[in-house]
């Protein structure tokens, strides 16, 4: 899982959970041939402040893959300290 700030941000961050377990569905055709640098798997930190926060996991899959569940998936999201 990645974090996405502003470039110009520094500081502490702390994730919870830091792993994600992802159940994908599409063709085995598709699914066979798919590898870990295909997914894009993020929290947009955008210019958040620092304090505490629930986040959706952003998931950016190839063509003909999708997620099983559709549920969101909240991160908590602690930034303790920031620096521009």
């Amino acid at each position: 899982m990645r974090i996405l700030r502003a470039s110009a941000a520094s500081g502490v961050v702390d994730l919870n959970p830091d792993k994600v377990s992802l159940v994908l569905k599409g063709s085995k055709l598709y699914l066979d041939k798919l590898t870990p640098e295909a997914l894009l798997v993020y929290v947009d930190l955008g210019n958040l402040q620092k304090g505490d926060y629930d986040l959706p996991l952003q998931v950016v899959l190839p063509e003909n893959v999708s997620l099983k569940d559709k549920e969101p998936v909240k991160i908590k999201v602690a930034i303790r300290s920031l620096t521009k």
